[in-house]
Parts: C-alpha cells; structure tokens; sequence
C-alpha cells in the first residue's frame, strides 16, 4: 500500500503505545488514499463500507450484551465525529440500542453537496441509500428510541444549513410516532474539536442511565439527557 501510493512510513511498534504526532498524520493520509479501494472492494463482495463497520459494532454490542457484569435490558451508544458515525448507524440497526448520542456528524446530504462531500468517509454515503432517505433518516428510523444529536456550528465539515435542516428532519419524524419529546438536538458554538460539552454530556448520560430503573425505548430522552446545556 505504502509503495503504491510513493510513501514509506515507519510501521507502529507494539512496545511504543503512544505514536508520535508524524506517524499519525503518516498513517491518515495512508489510510485516507486506501480507502476508496476498499470501498471498490466492498462493492464487488456486495456489500459497503457502511454496513462492514455496522455490522462489527453490532458484534461488539452483542458481545457487550452477553457480559455478566452489563445490565439487562439494552446498552447505549455514543460518539464524537467518526465515532458519532458509528453511532448513528449502530442506533439504525440495532435493536438492542436503547439511547444513542451523536456528536459533530449530522447533516443532511443537501446541505454537504458543493460543499462537503470530498472531505467526508464513503461511510457517509452508503451506497443506494439516497434512493430511501437521507443521512438523519437513519438515526431516526427506529423512532422513538431516544435519540441526542449535539451540532457544532463552526464544524467545517458541515453547513449551518444542512445542520438545521437534519435537525428539523429528526423532529419531525420523532413527532410522527407521537414522541418528540424523545430526540434533543443541541446547537453549540465551536468546531468538532471543541468537545468538553460532548465528553459532559457522555459522563451524565452513562451516570443518569446507569440510575434509571427500567429505562427503555420508550423513555424520555430529556430525562436520561437532562442539563446537557441550552
């Protein structure tokens, strides 16, 4: 991989488990150019890069479920950018996911055309998908799991406009199924980076969910979210 692309990076060592700044750009930018290949893979086997990284987080959930020391009656899920990702795709087609949160990655595909498309990974886009919904209507398909989406308005990978526009997409498809108080969405100031918000947010969510007796896909997201910010 590293000959085609002309570059030659040092291979991370086991025994050093923190790399250096140089080899993690190193590895991005190796990684970045890779992945249309697999992707090219994913096609020809049927399937994308999408649903390869779904399915492996629903064999982490299933795993995570199978353990004593979890508690019965569904997990949660939560992530940050590309983590908010495997969020959004993990509340979509998990049924054990009982509350999801999603930070920094979501939008609608219309407010990233011309705009953010080339800076984004082929998980955003699985293929065929736009024949059925849009990117919101995935973490809003199993409506009314409580569903949290935190925006970062100075995120640069994402328009204000798409933003919004997700956001209204969410509440009404919460509002259909005659739960809206059951998807919170949050605008902040601030790029993706800025995370204290979102590293709080997970801290009290897992607290909170921990205490709820009985909480389910039918609990109210203010309650399990509840002083998460304006």
């Amino acid at each position: 991989m590293t000959q085609a692309l002309g570059q030659k990076i040092k291979l991370f060592n086991d025994a050093r488990p923190d790399p250096t700044p140089a080899q993690i750009a190193a590895y991005n930018n190796v990684a970045g150019a890779f992945e249309n290949l697999v992707e090219k893979y994913c096609t020809v086997l049927g399937t994308t890069l999408s649903g390869v990284m779904s399915f492996e987080d629903r064999v982490s959930a299933a795993y995570l479920m199978s353990r004593q020391d979890v508690q019965s009656g569904g997990i949660a899920c939560a992530g940050l950018s590309g983590g908010g990702l495997r969020s959004c795709l993990l509340q979509g087609t998990c049924t054990d996911i009982r509350a999801a949160l999603i930070v920094g990655l979501m939008s609608t595909y219309e407010g990233e055309l011309d705009h953010n498309i080339c800076c984004h990974t082929w998980a955003c886009f699985p293929r065929g998908w736009t024949r059925h919904g849009d990117w919101p209507d995935i973490a809003a398909c199993r409506a009314p799991s409580p569903l949290m989406v935190q925006y970062d308005l100075e995120d640069d990978l994402f328009t204000p406009r798409g933003m919004r526009a997700a956001h209204r997409r969410l509440k009404q498809a919460y509002a259909s199924v005659g739960a809206p108080t059951n998807y919170v969405g949050r605008f902040y100031p601030g790029p993706t980076s800025s995370t204290s918000r979102s590293e709080g947010c997970l801290r009290l969510a897992g607290r909170q969910m921990a205490a709820a007796p009985g909480w389910g896909p039918n609990a109210s997201l203010p309650d399990l979210f509840r002083s998460t910010g304006p």
